[in-house]
């Protein structure tokens, strides 16, 4: 199982600084436009890896959550 961290690819006590450039980077590579003329399985991998990110930058960027992941 990926960690937040992992899936972010950010390393534990990382600053909210570089967890949303991270969340930004990330979630470019998987938006819909970019994976809009591939196939659908594509679409769906990134449709759930969009959805992986939205939940580890929610997580990530409560402290008090971020906290106890580490």
């Amino acid at each position: 199982m990926n960690t937040y961290y992992a899936i972010l690819d950010v390393v534990p006590g990382a600053t909210q600084e570089e967890i949303e450039q991270a969340y930004a980077r990330q979630r470019e590579r998987y938006r819909p436009g970019r994976v809009a003329g591939l196939d659908e399985e594509v679409r769906q991998m990134a449709a759930q890896r969009t959805e992986e990110l939205e939940q580890a930058y929610r997580v990530l960027s409560d402290r008090r959550c971020a906290g106890r992941m580490m």
